[in-house]
């Protein structure tokens, strides 16, 4: 062989090997993004979860029925984007020819495992804060109408 050919496959080598960097390179880039995005994604749903919990606690300390429409407002609001994201992350997620190369993050089983824990306790802090809130709306409703009746049987 002369050194021409040499230099040239040596040369080819070389371009291809910089070439599949690059490839290599950019895959993991956007793999790193998308699980980036589905880490925010995950630390949005248990701030939410935590906001939720803590409107449980507003609402078992709220005195009228003003400030416990305006709870249950927020609660539903916060319901909604948890059921966004949810359904963002979890259900809309299409594979793409990327994943069989790298897993996406909210894919691995430990943390589909906890996020599917994450949705039933979603939905039980639901079904639990409807029941506070009819209970506490009844609880306000009593306490108003002994305020008001209270003071005619005293008379009496």
């Amino acid at each position: 062989m002369n050194i021409k050919k040499i230099v040239k496959i040596s040369f080819i080598i070389i371009v291809f090997l910089v070439l599949s960097i690059f490839l290599v390179n950019s895959i993991v880039l956007k793999k790193l993004k998308e699980n980036e995005l589905s880490r925010k994604n995950i630390s949005k749903l248990v701030l939410m979860q935590e906001n939720m919990n803590l409107l449980v606690k507003d609402i078992i300390t709220s005195k009228n029925l003003k400030e416990l429409k305006i709870i249950k407002k927020e609660f539903t609001l916060n319901e909604k984007k948890f059921e966004k994201i949810k359904k963002k992350l979890l259900i809309d997620d299409k594979d793409d020819t990327l994943d069989y190369l790298i897993q996406d993050i909210h894919k691995h089983p430990n943390i589909l495992k906890h996020l599917l824990l994450l949705s039933k306790s979603e939905k039980k802090i639901e079904e639990k804060f409807d029941t506070i809130f009819n209970l506490q709306k009844r609880k306000i409703e009593l306490k108003n109408l002994f305020k008001k009746e209270y003071p005619k049987e005293s008379k009496i």
